[in-house]
This record gives structure tokens, sequence and C-alpha cells, in this order.
């Protein structure tokens, strides 16, 4: 046995353990690689997969796929019973070769090199598969279904648009399913009041396994329901820490098997969608699976800018799931500003090539939304659950047979309420649409000239110098009569007429009469007798005798005379010692030294 692959699933039991330890050691030209994940072992060009009977690995649908490559699978299983599904569950799957836990490593190498690659009749397997997919297959199948995937930002209300949805295209009295895929915070088993189990996982275990059918494994309501609910329920993971549990291949898995049942299918799914397998994890599996299979991908945000930065970064994240897949926006709890409605338009057309956007929605707001979750009821009326109808409508038309894939035309009338950023699966660059045809406007009604006027018969220049100067026009005295007389049947007062102005007189004197002006008497006095501040010391302040001097006509003037001093009653020296120098004319106060001190 030489130049082989073995593909080994990442097992916690002591048979893996000893196996890639083994070949390590002693075995040459035998390659082991270790599966974290099922899409890993159809990817890879494996010579032999071996997997257990614990872990739900591997499907009916991926053993099948694997013989086709010509690969071949071994399961190990516990033969004493204690744990794992036991050695007729691998006989289900369809493996090749099932080996007790409990054998050697050489043992195992042994057996291996027995099993040669051969490339079995697809034929055969077809027939073995399609055997067990009808064991536990409905009386009358599904054919055709409709999956839709809610998804946006954390804290949009996504959740809510996802019950609202379900619980519209249910009564059109068709089967319809609701699955919570948010591996983050699963919420609908809550807010519904479901019992935590079985949820998701089991629903899983249930395809994989085909222990019992899908239909055995929906939610089962609790004491606090809410009422007439007529949609069933897959709740989430029971925690948020089992995520690793809920793998995006056992969910494409579980959606296979859901179309064979329900024809609406809406799936709630997590607030990010990036992609981390990179890291060697796979953190948001479950998200990204369900937009990678979804029919129709339904976007939510928030009304903010917030919330509109955040949507154009789960936008982004969306793109390298769905390539070129377009998305539904829906605008969760729209303010009614028509101007604010118009901005968010107007920059999602300036952000988001309107290839990528089939709709946009705009969904008030509802206090019943915020009632109906503390009741644990679901939305009955309102102005939510209309705007929430009318995107079932458009999106999920009750006379569409099926939505295809990457929807570039729709043909149903839009709703009122929609408003499209762009046409949906139209380009720029057609001649239609960069020049668009203009209807012809609709023919106006001829204004008939009245039977007075003037235009109605041809005039002459006579005529109409009769007409105009002609007895019978009013003169100005009877129109401003008419006018009169309007403004009194109206109580309407006319503004008073503006009083002109009083002429004042203007006193001239003769001209023998000298104008008074006074001669200043002392130095540094002006003509007013005002003496100024460095004169007058820093002396205490003292009741000055206030001159008044006499105005042209005899009357004493009305001017603010307080500040001015007479200067015959300010003839004492400063008593700062400070005298300027063009009063010191005697030198009286001459000292030895000068003022600096020199």
């Amino acid at each position: 046995m030489s130049g082989i692959t073995i593909g080994i699933i990442a097992s916690s039991r002591e048979w893996r353990t000893l196996l890639q330890a083994h070949v390590r050691d002693h075995v040459a030209d035998v390659r082991v690689q270790i599966l974290r994940e099922p899409r890993i072992a159809l990817e890879l060009d494996l010579d032999i997969v071996v997997i257990d009977d614990v872990s739900s690995f591997l499907t009916r649908d991926k053993v099948i796929r694997l013989r086709e490559k010509g690969t071949r699978v071994v399961g190990i299983y516990d033969p004493e019973g204690q744990e794992g599904l036991g050695e007729k569950f691998l006989e289900n799957l369809g493996v090749d070769l099932s080996l007790p836990s409990t054998i050697s490593p050489e043992e195992m190498i042994s057996a291996f090199s027995q099993l040669q690659p051969r490339q079995v009749s697809h034929e055969v397997d077809q027939a073995v598969f399609n055997y067990a997919q009808n064991t536990f297959a409905p009386q009358a199948p599904q054919t055709v279904s409709s999956l839709v995937a809610v998804s946006g930002p954390a804290g949009v209300g996504s959740t809510e648009v996802a019950i609202a949805l379900a619980d519209i295209v249910a009564q059109r009295k068709a089967r319809t399913l609701l699955i919570d895929c948010d591996e983050v915070g699963p919420s609908v088993a809550r807010r519904l009041g479901y019992h935590l189990h079985p949820n998701i996982l089991s629903a899983i275990d249930s395809v994989a396994n085909m222990t019992s059918h899908l239909t055995e494994n929906v939610g089962r309501p609790s004491d606090r329901v809410a009422n007439n609910i007529n949609f069933e329920v897959i709740p989430g993971i029971s925690n948020p820490e089992d995520w690793s549990q809920l793998r995006g291949s056992d969910l494409s898995d579980l959606f296979v098997s859901a179309r064979k049942t329900w024809r609406y299918i809406i799936a709630n799914t997590g607030p990010f969608a990036e992609d981390l397998s990179g890291y060697g994890i796979e953190r948001f599996g479950a998200t990204r699976t369900a937009l990678e299979y979804a029919d129709i991908i339904v976007g939510v945000m928030s009304p903010t800018p917030t919330g509109y930065m955040r949507f154009l970064d789960w936008l982004a994240s969306l793109r390298g799931i769905s390539g070129d897949r377009e998305v539904f926006i829906v605008v969760n709890q729209a303010p009614k500003s028509s101007y604010i409605r118009g901005e968010i338009e107007n920059q999602l057309a300036k952000d988001i090539d309107p290839r990528f956007v089939s709709g946009l929605f705009f969904i008030p707001f509802d206090e019943r939304v915020h009632k109906a979750e503390w009741e644990g009821q679901r939305v009955s009326k309102g102005s939510f659950l209309n705007g929430v109808s009318q995107l079932a409508s458009f999106i999920l038309p009750a006379n569409q047979a099926f939505v295809q894939h990457n929807v570039q035309t729709i043909s149903t009338p839009q709703p009122q309420s929609y408003t499209p950023a762009a046409n949906a699966g139209y380009s720029w660059d057609d001649p239609d649409v960069a020049t668009p045809t203009v209807p012809p406007a609709p023919p106006t009604a001829q204004v008939q000239p009245p039977v007075d006027s003037w235009a109605d018969v041809p005039v002459s220049v006579e005529d109409l110098e009769a007409r105009v100067f002609d007895d019978q026009v009013p003169h100005i005295d009877e129109l401003e009569q008419s006018i009169a007389r309007t403004l009194n049947e109206h109580e309407i007062n006319p503004a008073p007429p503006v009083q002109p102005h009083p002429v004042v007189e203007q006193h001239v004197l003769p001209p023998d009469v000298v104008p008074h002006v006074l001669e200043p008497t002392q130095t540094g006095v002006t003509a007013d007798g005002y003496v100024p501040a460095f004169k007058r010391g820093d002396s205490e302040p003292v009741a000055p005798q206030t001159y008044t001097p006499q105005s042209q006509n005899g009357n004493q003037s009305n001017r603010d005379v307080s500040r001015y001093v007479n200067p015959e009653q300010n003839q004492e020296q400063p008593k700062s010692g400070y005298v300027p120098t063009f009063k010191d004319d005697k030198n009286e106060n001459k000292d030895d030294e000068n003022f600096w001190g020199s």
C-alpha cells in the first residue's frame, strides 16, 4: 500500500489519535489529512475517508458523491454500543467498510489496503439513495418552493420582519416554515413562546441520520405561545456557544429536505456574514449558507446615519457570498418625513450599484410592534404589518409559481410605498433608458373667449378709439368711490393719511448782535471753562461750582455742565507733588536732585 491519501475526521475518540501516530511513525508513502468540514472531503482528492458513528459528519448524499468520485468511505463504530449510533447507522449511510474501534492501527491499515478505488455505477447508487429518501418522504412531496433569507445588521428588526413575512404568506393557505439560522443571537423561539428543544440541530440530525422525518422535529409551542400562529417554526440553537455544531454543509442539506415539504421557507439569519475560513473556523457558516442558497434576499436597515453605514458594511460582506445577487432593501421604522426618505433613497442610489438592488421599501414606525413584543404575541394589524404585506406581495406574488435566482425582471405592479432608486434589471446603457421616448401630451381644451371680448371680431382703429374714449368708460372719481364702497363692505380701514412734519422755525440773529464767546482766563482752560484732570490733582473731590454760559437767546443751556469747573476756584497745586513743566515757571519746587534722583 503506497502513495495513497487518507482523510480522517477530527474525532475526539482514541482510534483517531492512534491511527494518525502509527501512520506518521511507521508507514511510508501514506499521507493523512485531518478533515474539519465535510466540504473539504468533497474538494480534496482523497483515496479513503474515515468517519465514525458519533458525529453526523457525512450524510447519505455526501457519501454517494464521494463514491462517485472514486473515494472509498470507511466507518468506525463502538462494538460495545456505549457511545455512537452503531454499525447499523454506518450501513444506512452506505459506507464501503465498517470496522470496530477496538482493532489496532496495523489492522486498520491492512483493511484499508484491501479496498481498491472503484467507480460505482451511478444508477445503482441513485436507486439506493432514492429508496432511503422515500422511506421518510411525505405522501405528497412539495415540488415548488421559495426560500427567502431575511438578514441585516444587528438591531435593525430583521427578526420581526421575518416573523411578519412568514405570518403573511401563511395566510395564503400555503405551508410555511420559519427557520432561525442566527448563530449569534437566536431569538425566534423566545419571541413566539416556543420550547428551545427540538431546535435546528435536532432537525439537522434527523436529515443526516434519517432517523425520522423533518416534520417531526419542528418546534413545540409552550404554554405562553403567541396566538394564531399558522406557520411552523424551527427554533435556533439553544445556546449561542453551540455555534460550532451549526455547520453550513448540514444546513444546506436541511434546506434541500425542507423544500420537499413547505411551499414558503423564511430563514432568519445572523447579522454577520464575514468569511473567516482563512483562520480555520467556520464562525458564520450558517448565515453564509442561508444567503447563498436563498432564492430571495431581503436586507433590513435602520433609517439613521450609523445604521446606514452598518448596512453598507453588511452589503459588502454579502458580495463575497452571492456575487451579483440582487437584494430587496427594507428601511425599517422609517420616519414619515418624505424629505428624510428621499435623502436615504438618493444616498443609496449613489453608493450602491443599481444592478444589485431589486427594490426599496419603507416600513413606518409602529408602536404596536413594541406592544406585541412585550405581550409575546404576533403583530396583527397596523402600519408595520401593512408595509410587510406590500413587501410580501411584491417579492412573493400569490399567483407566481416560483421565484428564480437573480430576478431580473418583475412584471408585478409596484406597490404605492415602493420608490425604486433605479429600475431593476435594466442598464443605463440601453438606448430606451438613456433616451426614453416621451409620450405626447394629452390635448388640452381650447378656452373660448368671452362674448364681450374685443378679440371676438376684427376691430378697426376708428372703432377702437370710439370704444376707448366712449362716455361709458368710468371716470377716475367713480373708480375711487367704487374702491371706497368695497372697503366699507368688507370693513377694511384704509391707512390714515400721513401728516406732514411741522416746519421748525429758524432763529436768525440780527446783524448787530455778536454771539457770546467765552474767553479763556488761564492757561490750560478751555473756552467752556473745563480744567484738565492733570491740572486738578488728586485732592479730595469737592462739589464744584458749575459755570453756566448763557445761550444766544438769553436762556440757560440744557447741556450737562457738571464736569465744568470754575478756573478761579482751582488755583491750588495738587498734593501729589507733580507739577507739569509748563507750570513750574518760577522753579518753586526745585531740589538739588532732579526728578529721577540723579
